[in-house]
């Protein structure tokens, strides 16, 4: 009889255990992953999760050998870590804590089986031996591939967070002093960041001063609308808007998330600049905003927001404004679009009754929150439910008739076409690079904006000029005092050959979503070729968009000059940074930012 040590069934046994894992652990992370591998990022994937394997399996095969409650134990623990490793590249909302307990434990004993068989296979001493060896080869490769390849490192820590969160924990500084660090360096000071602000255009003295309507539609995708390349049929009324309004194609938000992006259209500064640029910080009294400017003019200024908590008055957005609404839910979690039309209405009516101010021109920001997390026109909320673009659809259905509606109420009771320029603050993610929401990265879902103008005369034309959202500022101050500009000349006069974009956020959340919870990120955009840094590793990304426009090719390793050039002009373009300043949150906008996802300190999954 042969001897089971060195059985060819056994010892192929014990080959097949780990490879069977390995491809697994292989196959799961590319068929999940967003952005392709090189080949030499795939070959140091194979190798690293090979080790994993042999590690996992010959330590449990040697556990099961000495006791086995032991191997029993060890089972498990692999059945864990497999139905985690699917958790996590799939982003699999459905597996709550009893479901993925239940998956663990069922595959933990169905892999007992082999493993307590095969432990009679080998000697304890080879075992031993095996699994000391993989061990020692996947945490010295780990750490040179770690320190030693920034595409690959970036693989680890964003698409195989199984090996790359843990090896975050042990290997890099953290995001948060990462990015106090570079405050704390970059920062000159309150007495030279006071004086940052953008020219203002001088007005036309003689000029007639037409009124202005800002409407910001809060997470609104540029891709929702036909204009961008969207469904016409999903928002028939604005896109029926936009075809007779002028069309601004390439906008990038300066942020990917609501209070830095609304400071930046309104102070016409970087997010480096104004400094509004966490939930932590808000925009100080000393940036002039375009309510002040405007005010100053000559204007009635009103704001009505249903986003308070990011962009409300404890945060510093009331400044220059005559009259500042942060409108209340009435029974929903915030207020619908409804509801901020008719506190529109409502003012004008009260407008209209006041004899000194019913003729001077009126300046209007309309915030509208509808198509943000949670979305209340489909089934009941259901975490799950958010990664998926239909329940996003609803809103944007629901939301779609409110703007022209407004228009058409504001025409009524001032008697006159107002200037209403329709944009976003930013969009959002539905699983297009393995996430979904917003204020976590700077991808081109998220920072991608609409840029509508509607006119008094009904111009209409489309500009492709490339902006960003602080560009507004001057534009929107510029129609106050020159009713005759031409938007298109306007756009191509502001054409930018460097564009930046920037999120410095905290959200509290799990600990084993380090990448969410605290996020410090810059991107530059140059001709073509965009640049992201993350301090979470830290990682680079540059991407083609003009063959790369979906950013799923890192191609850092391929081009290193260009990666170089684009390194040194990051960090918002500019030298200036600002302090920035502590804002304290009232408890009911603590309780507005845990229902957005902005403070939850469990997992949302």
């Amino acid at each position: 009889m042969s001897n089971p040590s060195t059985s060819p069934g056994l010892s192929a046994g014990l080959l097949a255990g780990p490879g069977l894992l390995a491809a697994y652990f292989v196959v799961t992370a590319l068929v999940t992953a967003t952005s392709r591998y090189a080949a030499l990022d795939l070959i140091f994937l194979v190798v690293v999760y090979a080790l994993l394997a042999c590690t996992l399996h010959f330590g449990s095969v040697l556990l099961a050998r000495l006791a086995w409650p032991l191997g029993l134990l060890a089972s498990l623990a692999v059945g864990a870590v497999v139905v985690w490793h699917f958790r996590e590249q799939a982003v699999v909302a459905l597996l709550r804590p009893v479901s993925f307990a239940a998956a663990a434990a069922v595959l933990g004993l169905l892999y007992f089986v082999p493993v307590r068989a095969q432990a009679r296979s080998r000697g304890p001493r080879w075992l031993a031996a095996a699994s000391l060896a993989s061990a020692a080869l996947l945490v010295g490769g780990l750490a040179a591939l770690y320190h030693g390849s920034n595409t690959f490192r970036w693989h680890l820590l964003r698409h195989n967070k199984l090996v790359g969160t843990p090896l975050y924990y042990l290997l890099s500084e953290r995001v948060e002093s990462v990015c106090d660090d570079l405050w704390a360096r970059r920062a000159d000071g309150g007495a030279a960041a006071a004086t940052t602000r953008p020219p203002l255009p001088d007005p036309d003295p003689g000029a007639s001063r037409p009124d202005l309507v800002f409407v910001l539609v809060d997470t609104l995708r540029a891709d929702a609308l036909a204009a961008y390349g969207g469904d016409s049929s999903l928002m028939p009324a604005l896109n029926r808007f936009a075809e007779g309004a002028w069309v601004f194609q390439d906008v990038l938000s300066n942020a990917s998330w609501t209070r830095p992006s609304v400071a930046s259209f309104f102070t016409g500064l970087l997010p480096e600049e104004h400094g509004a640029v966490d939930r932590q910080y808000r925009l100080p009294e000393e940036r002039l905003t375009l309510a002040e400017v405007l005010r100053e003019r000559g204007y009635v200024t009103a704001g009505f927001v249903a986003n308070w908590a990011a962009v409300g008055e404890d945060a510093g957005f009331a400044q220059g404004f005559d009259h500042f609404e942060q409108l209340p839910g009435g029974g929903h979690p915030y207020a619908r679009a409804d509801a901020v039309n008719r506190a529109v209405a409502r003012w004008l009516s009260t407008l209209q009754e006041r004899e000194d101010q019913r003729d001077r021109p009126v300046f209007l920001y309309v915030h509208y929150l509808d198509p943000h997390t949670p979305y209340l026109s489909g089934p009941p909320h259901d975490p799950a439910y958010e990664f998926f673009r239909e329940a996003y659809d609803a809103e944007l259905e629901f939301m779609d008739p409110y703007v022209p509606r407004l228009l058409s109420a504001i025409e009524r009771r001032r008697g006159r076409t107002p200037y209403l320029f329709l944009t976003s603050d930013h969009g959002e993610e539905f699983l297009e690079h393995g996430e979904g929401g917003h204020g976590h990265s700077l991808y081109r879902e998220v920072i991608h904006l609409p840029a509508l103008l509607r006119t008094p005369d009904g111009t209409t034309g489309s500009t492709s000029a490339r902006l960003e959202a602080r560009d507004f500022f001057d534009l929107m101050l510029r129609l106050s005092g020159d009713p005759g500009l031409d938007p298109g000349a306007w756009a191509t006069d502001r054409d930018r050959s460097t564009r930046h974009a920037s999120i410095y956020s905290t959200t509290d959340g799990a600990p084993h979503r380090p990448y969410r919870n605290h996020v410090c990120m810059q991107g530059v955009e140059k001709d073509d070729a965009y640049l992201i840094w993350s301090a979470y590793g830290s990682t680079f990304e540059l991407y083609d968009l003009a063959e790369d426009r979906a950013q799923t090719v890192n191609l850092e390793r391929s081009r290193p000059q260009r990666s170089r050039d684009l390194r040194a002009i990051l960090g918002g373009g500019t030298e200036r940074w600002t302090s920035r300043v502590a804002v304290r949150h009232t408890d009911e906008t603590l309780e507005l930012l845990e229902v957005l996802g902005y403070v939850d300190s469990e997992d949302p999954e």
